[in-house]
């Protein structure tokens, strides 16, 4: 080993030079040692070595500055990844290296870069586009080096410049929701998201859709329905001019209204969108479904509780899943149809018997009842339940209207006879006048209706005087035909 030179201690700036003999050979090795003494005397000592080569270094070429859109879009391959790649030559034909690193404009190492590279010591590289707010501009300067065999390197510069684009919100009306007639409804659009950083959104609501159950093909509205469902009826298909909400539906992320009565229908789908619309344009709209339906109903009912519904004061149906799929639809009865007259008609002339003792019993079932039954709060106070006068009871079933008694799902002209098996208990309502009935009215309050059944079934005990007083009803009745198959005659109450 020989030192050209050696220079005292200068602190970080000391150097030293080293020239290698005339003689060495290629790939000798000298290694050398280099001691640090510090003012009070202690010494560091660190080795080094040097490598005889005849070596060319390798010549490393980035790829082109490139130009790339931000976000999930983006990228240079419009799915949000920049990837690049780098080529090198090596003269001696070494086996290469390469190393990747962001860099400043300057080329020198970021302490923090802003992208995660991917493959960093691979030829191609990639990161994914930043997400930039809209019209931003972000460049990501990266330093390619080639590395040969002998650690000798060379480094060149790219420069990706990504630019923001305007990327569109992304509407969200909120969740389905299913209310009480008259309910105070919330649509929530608080949870649109715009991808582009400090986007300042607006926000326009309408009122776009109306569905009934039963349809409007199968019961089209009438002038009582839409008084009942008010500005929520469409002209034709154009709901253009409809405007429900409580207040102003522009540029409201959240916004009220009331929700209908339900006329002669069992549910009332109501279908609202929203447009949300960020400042540069880019817009998106989502839409919210809010279904109005009551519990208790005089018309047809489809929904989990229709079988108790239909049988307002009437005699009890109980569900029965017909095609097991665990949802009840059909309302059966636990014994034949004229079991079931014959039955109700016993409980009216027990009752009539005693009327003292089933107003007593229906006043009784009045104070059982807490729940929301959907009656009108003007109707509740001019009830039995409330003014605590107990009108008497309706004569008995008519046999002759035994025809139409039916316990499945009734929707023809005399859907309210035949919905109250058994009795007649509810009353048609020709609400358009057309001759022909659509819905069924009851003479008291569903409240009341309740009441008046559950106090009728208190006349089933004792059951020896019961069953006298259906075996009698039996009788009258006699061998009419109530649409029951001949095996279940058999062996029913009757029989």
């Amino acid at each position: 080993m020989a030192a050209s030179a050696s220079n005292p201690a200068k602190g970080p700036t000391s150097r030293a030079t080293f020239t290698a003999p005339a003689n060495a050979s290629q790939g000798q090795a000298f290694p050398a040692v280099v001691a640090v003494t510090d003012p009070t005397g202690l010494v560091g000592r660190g080795q080094i070595t040097f490598v005889v080569a005849d070596n060319t270094p390798p010549v490393a070429t980035a790829p082109a500055d490139r130009t790339a859109e931000d976000g999930p879009r983006g990228g240079t391959d419009n799915r949000g990844t920049v990837s690049l790649t780098g080529t090198a030559t090596d003269a001696d034909g070494d086996r290469l290296s390469y190393r990747w690193a962001q860099v400043d404009a300057d080329g020198e190492p970021l302490a923090k870069p802003t992208v995660e590279l991917l493959n960093a010591n691979t030829a191609t590289v990639s990161f994914t586009a930043p997400q930039l707010s809209a019209n931003g501009v972000r460049r990501v300067h990266l330093a390619f080096t080639a590395i040969d065999r002998w650690g000798v390197g060379h480094t060149d510069t790219v420069t990706v410049t990504v630019l923001g684009r305007n990327e569109r919100p992304i509407a969200n009306a909120g969740e389905d929701q299913t209310v009480a007639p008259g309910a105070d409804v919330r649509l929530d659009g608080t949870k649109t998201i715009d991808p582009d950083p400090g986007t300042r959104l607006r926000w326009s609501w309408s009122y776009t859709g109306l569905a009934t159950t039963p349809s409007l093909s199968r019961r089209p509205l009438t002038a009582f329905d839409r008084l009942d469902l008010g500005g929520f009826v469409p002209n034709g298909d154009d709901y253009s001019g409809l405007n429900p909400f409580t207040a102003g539906y522009d540029d409201r992320p959240v916004v009220f209204f009331t929700a209908p009565k339900l006329g002669g229908y069992t549910s009332v789908s109501l279908t609202f969108a929203v447009a949300v619309t960020d400042q540069g344009g880019g817009a998106d709209t989502d839409t919210v479904t809010v279904v109005v339906t009551g519990r208790f109903f005089s018309g047809v009912i489809d929904g989990p509780d229709f079988c108790t519904a239909r049988s307002l004061e009437g005699p009890r149906t109980y569900p029965l899943d017909d095609d097991r799929d665990g949802v009840a639809d059909v309302c059966s009865l636990l014994y034949t149809r004229r079991e079931a007259v014959a039955r109700q008609n016993a409980l009216e002339k027990r009752a009539l018997l005693d009327a003292e003792g089933f107003r007593a019993q229906v006043l009784a079932a009045c104070d059982r009842i807490d729940a929301d039954l959907g009656d009108s709060p003007i109707s509740l106070q001019t009830d039995a339940c409330a003014t605590r006068q107990v009108a008497g009871l309706p004569p008995p079933v008519d046999p002759a209207r035994a025809a139409v008694f039916f316990s499945g799902l009734i929707d023809g002209p005399d859907f309210c006879t035949a919905r109250s098996l058994g009795i007649r208990r509810t009353y048609a309502f020709d609400s358009d006048s057309d001759g022909v009935a659509d819905v069924c009215a009851l003479p008291y309050t569903r409240r009341e209706a309740v009441a008046r059944q559950n106090a009728l079934e208190t006349f089933a005990s004792p059951k020896a005087a019961f069953d006298t007083a259906l075996a009698l009803a039996c009788l009258e009745l006699g061998t009419m035909d109530f649409g029951d198959k001949p095996d279940a005659l058999k062996a029913d109450a009757c029989a």
